[in-house]
């Protein structure tokens, strides 16, 4: 399970990345493509955020308590990640 949530952190990490190059050299706004992948972005952080949340309640039986922590820190990271992406897209950044 640590491999799972160091991957997930890694995925949210980059993904974050992506979406940032793409908002300040593409433009998010001005740009019908920069929109477009800005809005994948969102999407797969999304997914990825509510999958992690789910197993993570799924498997906590199973965790020991440095695990469960490396969980809950890897959830909360990749749903901020969602909220930032949703903000920046929809309501203003």
């Amino acid at each position: 399970m640590k491999k799972f949530w160091i991957h997930n952190l890694s995925i949210t990490l980059s993904l974050l990345v992506v979406f940032l190059v793409t908002l300040y050299s593409i433009g998010i706004y001005d740009n019908r493509f920069g929109h477009y992948f800005a809005l994948m972005i969102s999407g797969i952080s999304g997914l990825q955020s509510i999958v992690s949340l789910i197993i993570c309640f799924y498997n906590i039986k199973f965790q020991t308590t440095n695990m469960i922590l490396l969980g809950i820190i890897s959830t909360i990271f990749s749903s901020l990640t969602t909220t930032y992406t949703f903000n920046c897209l929809f309501i203003s950044c």
